[in-house]
């Protein structure tokens, strides 16, 4: 547990049981105003020092660099060609992309990506959209969509990269396309706050795609198979760990399913259509539950029943009559 400062507490016990700052008892009216002055004295020097400690920590939380890049720095091979290297840059506002804007909530701001980054984001939020989102059909859910493309907006592009993603080795791996073969790839560690990845996973549960892959079924199981998956586009295999700790662990506020939007949300990404019911359980009737247990009659009209059952009764009454 991550706490902004710690200090010592100073206990002592007073005669009538209740903890002060009494050092003694019996020694007179002088001594006691003496360490009245000597407690008000260290209580102001520490204030003075938590304060200190206070802002050392929001400078060093507020420093942003960027922490990998991944262009291609010898062309002439092909197999080191994307794979992420360190860097420890300041963010940039790049000059012009290719392709539109990938993340909009970082439109005219420093960010740590290029074009090429930019570019790989904008056709994996293509597919993206179609897996999780509405464009995929009536199990997709926009919201679900849109938290992950901002996740990996984070990831990729956001100007706090440093805080939250660290390089590891480079290893070969079986080809995700082709395990006969093997892929040269790097390590990346991607920290996140929990109460982060839980709403992420929240929010995209109950989509179509999520819910048939067993692997999804849980918070850490949905982020572990993205984080994994990152080695099928790219040459960089993404461990997703979790820190409460804001310096070291990205943490940023996730759509609910249940939420409505028009066109757009607030940071600038397209919603096509709100979630329903089928891909958010949120937006359920809490009476409507279909796990529920059925009654044998429940939907029975007593009435209608009996009164075509009366009928027929009475025809056959009838009947016998003529035939008598």
């Amino acid at each position: 547990q991550w706490n902004l400062y710690s200090h010592p507490s100073f206990f002592f016990q007073a005669e009538d049981g209740i903890r002060d700052f009494c050092l003694s008892r019996g020694l007179g009216d002088v001594y006691k105003r003496q360490i009245t002055k000597f407690s008000s004295i260290m209580s102001r020097k520490l204030t003075v020092v938590l304060s200190l400690l206070t802002l050392a920590m929001l400078l060093s939380i507020s420093v942003q660099k960027c922490s990998f890049n991944f262009d291609c720095t010898n062309p002439s091979d092909p197999n080191t060609c994307g794979i992420p290297y360190p860097v420890d840059v300041d963010p940039f506002i790049p000059d012009k992309f290719t392709k539109p804007l990938a993340c909009p909530e970082f439109e005219g701001k420093s960010l740590c990506c290029g074009d090429g980054a930019n570019s790989l984001l904008y056709d994996q939020f293509q597919l993206l959209r179609f897996t999780f989102g509405s464009q995929g059909g009536d199990g997709g859910c926009d919201l679900c969509a849109i938290n992950l493309m901002r996740f990996w907006c984070q990831y990729q592009c956001s100007p706090d990269q440093a805080k939250f993603v660290t390089l590891g080795d480079v290893i070969d791996i079986p080809d995700p396309l082709d395990p006969s073969k093997k892929k040269t790839v790097r390590t990346m560690n991607f920290t996140i706050n929990p109460e982060m990845g839980c709403s992420l996973w929240q929010s995209c549960k109950s989509t179509a795609y999520a819910a048939q892959v067993s692997a999804m079924q849980s918070a850490k199981g949905f982020a572990n198979f993205m984080g994994q998956n990152s080695a099928i586009q790219t040459k960089s295999l993404v461990n997703i760990t979790y820190d409460d700790n804001p310096a070291k662990s990205l943490n940023i506020e996730l759509h609910p399913c249940s939420a409505k939007y028009t066109d757009k949300d607030e940071n600038g990404y397209e919603i096509q259509s709100n979630c329903s019911c089928n891909t958010c359980e949120e937006l359920c009737d809490a009476n409507d539950d279909i796990t529920s247990q059925t009654s044998v009659l429940e939907g029975f009209q007593l009435w209608p029943v009996l009164g075509v059952y009366g009928a027929i009764l009475l025809l056959t009454f009838i009947l016998s009559l003529i035939h008598i």
